[in-house]
Formats: C-alpha cells, sequence, structure tokens
C-alpha cells in the first residue's frame, strides 16, 4: 500500500503501551507501512496520535492537518479529565477514531464533524498473556485491580479488605508484574473511576480476557459494553460488588467456565477488522479535503 502511517503517544506505556502495539499490529496486518516513536511526530507520514492529545494543543499539531488521526480512548464526560475546551478544540479541529459508542453518539452535540467508530478489540501478541506454568499457581490473591485509585475506588476497595478478602491493588504496574500476579489472582475487578460514566473500561478487561482470568465488573443495564463480552464476565452495579466478590470467591468451577468463555468471545475480534473501514473514511475524508 502507498500509504505510510506514523503512530506516537505520550501516555504512560505501562496503562497504555498494549492498546498501541494493538493498534501498530492492526495496521501492519493490513499491509501498512507504520513506523512507531514515543512522543515523537513524523510529518512525512499521516500520524495517528494515540494518547496524550488530551495534553497538547491544537497549534501544536494543526501544521499535520488534513494528515492527522487524533484516537480518543478519553471518557468525555462532565469531570472527566479530558473534558475540556483545549481537548475539544483539538478533537472538533482533527479527525477523530473514537473507542466508545457513548461518546461518538455526543459528537454532534460537541460539534465534532470528522470522526470513525473504532471499538477496541483483540491482536494477537500485543497484550502479554501470562505463560502456561507447569505446576498451577496457587491462587493466594483474591482480588487483583489496577489502575488510578480515588476516593470512589477506594471505598469499594476498602470494603473488600475489611471482608476479609486478601486485595492487592496497583496504580499502574509494569505487564510482566501484573502477569504474575494475574496468574496468583482468583478475580480480576474492574470499578468505574467516576460515577457519572457508562463506559466500562474495556482496555482493562481486555488484560483479564486475553489471561483467561475471571473477571467481576460494575456494570448497569445501560452501561457501554458490546453484548457479546457482557457473557463473559460477573457483572453488577456498584452497591453490589463486594457481595458478589464474596460469593464468588468460593465458586472456582464458575469463575473458570466465565474466563473461557470471556477470553474465547474476546478474541474472536481483531483491532485490524475495526481499523480497515475507519482507514478508508480517514482516506476518503482526506482526499476530500485535499482536492478542496
Amino acid at each position: 500500500m502507498s500509504h505510510k502511517l506514523h503512530l506516537t503517544s505520550v501516555g504512560d506505556p505501562q496503562m497504555v503501551g498494549e492498546i498501541v502495539e494493538g493498534f501498530r499490529l492492526g495496521l501492519c496486518e493490513l499491509g501498512y507501512d507504520v513506523s512507531w516513536k514515543y512522543a515523537q511526530i513524523d510529518a512525512s507520514r499521516v500520524n495517528i496520535i494515540m494518547f496524550g492529545a488530551a495534553s497538547l494543543q491544537w497549534n501544536a499539531i494543526a501544521h499535520l492537518a488534513p494528515n492527522c488521526i487524533v484516537v480518543n480512548i478519553e471518557q468525555l464526560v462532565e469531570g472527566g479529565n479530558a473534558f475540556n475546551p483545549t481537548y475539544l478544540e483539538v478533537l472538533r479541529n482533527s479527525y477523530v477514531w473514537e473507542y466508545s459508542e457513548l461518546n461518538f453518539r455526543r459528537y454532534a452535540e460537541l460539534e465534532i464533524s470528522h470522526a470513525s467508530l473504532v471499538p477496541l478489540g483483540h491482536q494477537a501478541g500485543a497484550i502479554l498473556v501470562p505463560p502456561e506454568p507447569e505446576i498451577p499457581p496457587v491462587e493466594d490473591i483474591d482480588v487483583l485491580f489496577f489502575g488510578s485509585l480515588n476516593t470512589r475506588r477506594h471505598r469499594l476497595l476498602d470494603e473488600l479488605r475489611a471482608r476479609g478478602l486478601q486485595l492487592v491493588a496497583h496504580h499502574s504496574i509494569p505487564a510482566e508484574e501484573r502477569s504474575a500476579l494475574l496468574l496468583r489472582s482468583k478475580l480480576m475487578l474492574n470499578v468505574s473511576y467516576l460515577d457519572t460514566t457508562r463506559t466500562v473500561e474495556l482496555p482493562r478487561l481486555a488484560v483479564g480476557f486475553v489471561a483467561r482470568k475471571a473477571i467481576l465488573t460494575e456494570i448497569y443495564d445501560d452501561s457501554e459494553l458490546r453484548a457479546e463480552l457482557r457473557q463473559g464476565l460477573f457483572c453488577a452495579p456498584y452497591e453490589e460488588l463486594a457481595d458478589t466478590a464474596v460469593r464468588l470467591i468460593s465458586e472456582p468451577a464458575a469463575r473458570r467456565e466465565r474466563a473461557d468463555l470471556g477470553h474465547r468471545l474476546f478474541t474472536a475480534k481483531s483491532q485490524a477488522s475495526f481499523i480497515q473501514p475507519a482507514l478508508e473514511q480517514f482516506f476518503a475524508w482526506r482526499d476530500n479535503q485535499v482536492a478542496r
């Protein structure tokens, strides 16, 4: 293919590196010439800016247009870190790939005109998979959580500890260390950072799905998550997460069965399959901008 693409990100590699790698591998699978550099653009290529755009100002990347795609994997809700006038200006002036259908539905209201929906999918090799040990490890951790910690999350974690569960929580963790902890864990926990969001954090869920780990997630009837993926999770609203966790710790067969199902469902759709139509839409839009 004649199109040359360049991926960049200024996000913490421990937090977002696997998502970036999933996009890179997906683009390579589609046959594109793809380069990658941390926190560095390449003006000779189409730049795909994956993380860190929320800290940019539009005038810092305006010279790249129209050869620039901003990938939004932030929650665009009031109270969210990225919901501010500076970042909204970047999105309004860029071509955007949006991971969240809930965000995407708000684009007209937010005056973001040029965008494609690009859900997160599975790309083999992107997420570090825990090695299969010859001897099954002792699952001495009841619940594992990794991600930014705030009052809402601390409240639940403290309640789980008060119930007598062995809990491990990390803000940011290297993939190798996370894999070792997953092998020792009975249950992986996902709980929203904000009360106001109904977007379920698929980047975190993806790690558990790929590792064949049972996942308990905060979820509601109106939460955003692909219907088929719900079947591979244990789901509960915030107020019922502690009770559900306690129950699941004593149900190893149910955990194994759900973990296997989640793995099969998530790995069935590749990141490349979601990227391909979005790239075609971008190039059609870009060619139109150039012609004008």
